[in-house]
């Protein structure tokens, strides 16, 4: 869950610039931590979807 909650709050990132409370970097970095595996396949879906 706390995985999903990460990837939402990622994938909104230019919508959360304005909030400062959250950190994104550590957002990340917390779900490397969580799942690595998970995490790799969730960076790969974005950099394919900015091509």
């Amino acid at each position: 869950r706390l995985f999903f909650l990460g990837m939402i709050l990622c994938e909104n990132e230019e919508n959360l610039k304005l909030v400062k409370r959250i950190d994104l970097i550590q957002v990340r970095r917390t779900m490397k931590e969580i799942h690595p595996v998970l995490f790799k396949d969730f960076l790969e879906d974005i950099v394919e979807g900015d091509r």
